[in-house]
């Protein structure tokens, strides 16, 4: 009896084992995953890689015919509308919109600016970069072009992932314009100042016409913030400068006046030093007297 229920035992382990052994590969086929790369331009027809990025996946539709598995786009139509359906939604929004209602989150790239996701079902994906504000919650980031991709069971589908064309900072001018008032000097040089921190400078003189313009100055900065420019003229010795902003507010008059020094005056005698003249004379004349009155007692 003991020895049936031992041949029993093993032969529920080694069904079990079968079964497992059977069904792995089965759960393996059923499951794909996403390459995804990310590589910026660094110029002169190189690219280098981007790591730190994370992406959001959401499967958004069964994909047949739309985008294969190597993002290539095999129906244009439908691929725009449902990325222009997409650009607008919130990563809550998209995980509402998502088939199944969830998002796959990737680890950020690595140095190759690389990351995979796995265990995907197969269908239609759409990857956004995401990163974290500042109160640690998940949100797209404007960075990277949103994509699409078609997930093929049992296989990695690869994706190289564009960089969004950001739009070229507007570009601003600065006039300066010098003026003098009496003397005039060869030359004069004048600092301009973005928000207070000297970027650029220029030399004023007779040949440019005592004035200059700065130009290709960025407007904002990263932020979006308006840079404030001012100009700040490096004073020659005894003159004075004022600033006058241009009628059209397109730069900065900066007027130079000679001071001439304070011509020498008459040395004014100190009270004390007058009374010690006093004294010294009356010596003088008491000497005198006194010689006069010694001569005439000689006779």
């Amino acid at each position: 009896m003991t020895r049936t229920k031992w041949f029993r035992s093993l032969l529920c382990l080694l069904t079990l084992v079968f079964f497992i052994g059977q069904s792995t590969p089965i759960l393996a086929e059923t499951m794909g995953s996403v390459s995804i790369s990310k590589m910026r331009n660094a110029g002169e027809g190189k690219s280098v890689p981007v790591s730190g990025s994370t992406y959001a996946l959401a499967r958004v539709d069964d994909g047949n015919g739309i985008v294969d598995a190597s993002a290539e786009v095999l129906n244009k139509d439908k691929a725009e509308q449902i990325l222009t359906e997409l650009s607008s939604l919130t990563l809550t929004d998209l995980q509402k919109r998502a088939t199944n209602q969830t998002l796959y989150y990737s680890n950020p790239t690595d140095a190759d600016g690389r990351t995979t996701v796995n265990s995907l079902t197969g269908g239609l994906y759409y990857i956004v970069e995401v990163s974290k504000d500042t109160k640690g919650e998940w949100q797209r980031t404007s960075t990277s072009v949103p994509s699409l991709i078609f997930v093929e069971v049992g296989r990695v589908s690869t994706i190289a992932i564009k960089n969004k064309d950001l739009p070229k900072p507007d570009a601003t001018t600065y006039k300066v314009k010098k003026v003098w008032k009496g003397k005039e000097l060869s030359s004069v040089t004048v600092n301009l100042k973005q928000n207070g921190t000297i970027i650029d400078s220029v030399v004023l003189n007779a040949d440019n016409n005592w004035e200059h313009t700065f130009t290709n100055l960025t407007k904002v900065d990263s932020d979006g913030s308006a840079y404030t420019y001012t100009v700040e003229e490096e004073v020659p010795d005894k003159f004075t400068a004022t600033y006058e902003q241009m009628a059209d507010k397109s730069g900065t008059i900066i007027t130079n006046t000679y001071t001439p020094p304070t011509p020498p005056g008459t040395p004014i005698l100190k009270t004390g030093t007058l009374g010690i003249f006093w004294l010294i004379g009356i010596a003088v004349i008491l000497i005198g007297i006194g010689y006069k009155l010694y001569r005439t007692d000689e006779k």
